[in-house]
């Protein structure tokens, strides 16, 4: 059993769900790219959770983000370490605006 429990917002599984059907229907040389890219950064997290870089959304407040450089999708969690949970509350794509001003 991994370390941390991952747990995914209803927002931020709206927004996979939405990315995986873009990706898949618009990304006809590697259709599967961000799936197997965000599968393998959510096992990571569940390990190593304190791996994405500190910053502040202006929507939630304080939360870590991890990049998928290969899709280049920001991954947007906190971690509560009393209850051993990391809790994903975003993801959206790099080159959107900044995610926050700090």
């Amino acid at each position: 059993m991994p370390p941390f429990e991952l747990r995914i917002a209803p927002g931020a599984m709206a927004e996979i769900r939405a990315i995986s059907r873009w990706w898949r229907a618009n990304r006809l040389l590697a259709p599967r790219l961000f799936d197997r890219e965000l599968d393998a950064m959510l096992e990571l997290l569940e390990h190593q959770p304190m791996l994405g870089k500190p910053t502040r959304l202006r929507s939630v407040g304080d939360v870590r983000v991890a990049v998928l450089h290969r899709s280049r999708y920001l991954v947007a969690y906190r971690v509560h370490e009393a209850e051993r949970e990391v809790w994903i509350v975003r993801v959206r794509h790099a080159s959107r605006r900044p995610l926050a001003r700090r």
